[in-house]
């Protein structure tokens, strides 16, 4: 048994309290791989294995066509990845997810976003909760990518809490620990890491609306009355924010990309920020 295939668009409501209704890949499996527009609502989404895929704890949103998917009242909890997304990994280029009043709690990642990882589609989180995520590289809580080849993306975030969220750092072998804690780390998994950037959340932010981008949001990621306590990585303990790569084609048609640009626009407002901690290997800092 392995997910479940969604190509046309499914709406699931459960009767009030997302703890009536739980779907569960019971540590095996993956939930579904989403290929047409999907809402949940007071549902609780956990104990998905994306290993088999790589992505996606419990949803993957495959490469394709723009495909929406909306969170609303909803919980992920427990749910892995070997590979990026603990919870949720979404490819699905000129797509959106829409999160509202929703928790993510012990999600985990191997690779990018422990709870989260959204690559080209636009992002809304509202009065929502990201607790005990914890990714093996970037983004303990959340990577958000707004300049892909494919499509460019705006995030906000508003009205919502990042509290014990761990960007830990990718397997190097013969790397000697930075610090006692790192060192107390690495014995616990058994393998020497290097540097993760953004306890809480990773993003590679858009440009925002200027004269010559008219229509557009006015910041590639913003951030407002969202609370960030007790996340950590080695550099952005809470947040860290990533200039884009540019994108060009090859000669032969595929994308390739170059020397990045400045980082894109970014808002930070009305938030507070509490007991964050930068790790600091090498350069790292900004907790």
């Amino acid at each position: 048994v392995g997910p479940l295939l969604i190509t046309s668009p499914v709406r699931i409501d459960g009767p009030g309290a997302a703890a009536d209704v739980v779907i569960s890949g019971g540590n095996a499996t993956g939930i579904a791989i989403v290929q047409a527009d999907l809402t949940l609502a007071d549902v609780t989404v956990r104990e998905g294995n994306g290993s088999g895929l790589d992505e996606g704890g419990a949803l993957y949103l495959p490469y394709g066509d723009p495909v929406d998917l909306t969170l609303e009242n909803c919980v992920f909890a427990d749910n892995q990845a070997s590979g990026d997304g603990g919870a949720i990994a979404a490819f699905a280029y000129g797509g959106a997810i829409s999160i509202s009043n929703c928790t993510f709690d012990g999600n985990t990642a191997g690779d990018d976003g422990g709870a989260l990882y959204a690559d080209g589609m636009d992002l809304a989180i509202t009065n929502s909760v990201f607790t005990a995520n914890e990714s093996g590289a970037d983004g303990g809580a959340i990577w958000f990518n707004g300049v892909s080849y494919y499509s460019d993306a705006y995030a906000t975030i508003s009205g919502s809490t990042f509290t014990g969220n761990i960007a830990q750092g990718e397997v190097v072998p013969g790397r000697p620990a930075a610090n006692a804690r790192q060192a107390r780390r690495e014995a616990r998994r058994g393998e020497p890491t290097a540097p993760a950037n953004g306890g809480a959340i990773y993003a590679i932010p858009q440009r925002g609306n200027t004269p010559e981008l008219q229509g557009l949001p006015a910041y590639g990621v913003s951030i407002s009355t969202t609370s960030f306590g007790g996340n950590e990585a080695e550099t952005g303990g809470a947040v860290f924010l990533s200039a884009p790569y540019q994108y060009y084609q090859r000669p032969n048609g595929t994308p390739g990309r170059g020397e990045p640009p400045p980082v894109g626009d970014t808002l930070i407002a009305d938030s507070e920020f509490d007991q964050n901690l930068a790790r600091g290997f090498r350069t790292g800092g900004g907790g």
